[in-house]
């Protein structure tokens, strides 16, 4: 999964690379939730919610910003699995593809519930619990 380089310059040696991430750590940011203004970035506004991006301090004045697609990155997972004409055979993979999904489910009811409760409120307690004793059935 390649990123596309949204704007920056990363002209700087390994020991200034270093001290640059040190002193500023890489920011991985949802540019969505600046929409419709602006990416949070300078940049235009990004309609995909999947969208991420990597902006890394490389520059104070002008950071060198990566921009990714969880859908993407999630497609070259599966591909990277696939085999026999597009389908995952194989036990440990099915394992993996079966554990991200149920992992991007509970993270999609996390979003959900807790726009609407705190984390931790009654709301979001019993749609986790409730996703939870559904996994339990499933086995």
């Amino acid at each position: 999964m390649d990123g596309t380089l949204i704007h920056g310059n990363v002209g700087m040696g390994e020991e200034d690379l270093v001290d640059a991430l040190e002193d500023n750590p890489p920011n991985l940011f949802l540019p969505f939730q600046y929409a419709p203004h602006d990416d949070g970035d300078g940049g235009p506004a990004v309609t995909d919610p999947l969208t991420l991006h990597l902006a890394l301090p490389l520059d104070r004045l002008d950071p060198v910003v990566y921009s990714f697609s969880l859908r993407d990155i999630c497609n070259d997972f599966l591909d990277n699995r696939r085999l026999n004409g597009g389908v995952v055979d194989d036990a440990d993979d099915l394992a993996k593809v079966d554990a991200l999904a149920n992992a991007l489910r509970r993270l999609a009811l996390v979003v959900a519930t807790s726009a609407r409760e705190p984390i931790g409120g009654e709301l979001h307690d019993a749609h986790v619990k409730a996703w939870e004793a559904h996994q339990a059935a499933k086995g």
